[in-house]
């Protein structure tokens, strides 16, 4: 994703908003959450915590986006937008939701960018729809 951002950063604007992690190290389900550099990456509680992780993280990822902190809760952006981990919302030149992948795909984005930019960065619901979308467990089809 973050080679996404750099090859558009002149033509688009990207926003990574920071919100509930998908695979903290908590022990539920599992998941052992760490960083490249082996630290565990916690469920944060507190705004303070969530942006001591969304820092870790850009440093972790060299992430290059602006980074946004996520409120906790029903008025979260995460949860306006569909309530799964990593989604990707794109918004036209006007201000309109031209499209909204559940589940990000650097790959699946960059081609709808490069159509989308192409025509205007306006909303194309024929080229929306054209897009597959994929979610968590299933690969695109």
């Amino acid at each position: 994703m973050e080679a996404v951002a750099k090859k558009y950063k002149t033509r688009a604007t990207f926003v990574f908003v920071y919100c509930r992690e998908a695979h903290p190290d908590d022990g539920s389900r599992g998941f052992k959450g760490r960083t490249r550099q082996g630290q565990t990456i916690p469920q944060a509680t507190t705004v303070e915590q969530r942006e001591k992780m969304a820092r870790r993280f850009c440093d972790d990822m060299k992430a290059s986006r602006r980074i946004l902190i996520d409120e906790f809760g029903d008025a979260s952006v995460q949860r306006r937008y569909g309530g799964l981990p990593n989604p990707t919302v794109v918004v036209d030149v006007d201000g309109k939701l031209a499209l909204k992948m559940p589940w990000t795909d650097g790959k699946i984005l960059d081609a709808f960018l490069q159509k989308f930019i192409a025509n205007g960065g306006r909303l194309d619901r024929e080229l929306a729809a054209a897009t597959p979308l994929g979610s968590p467990g299933r690969p695109p089809k």
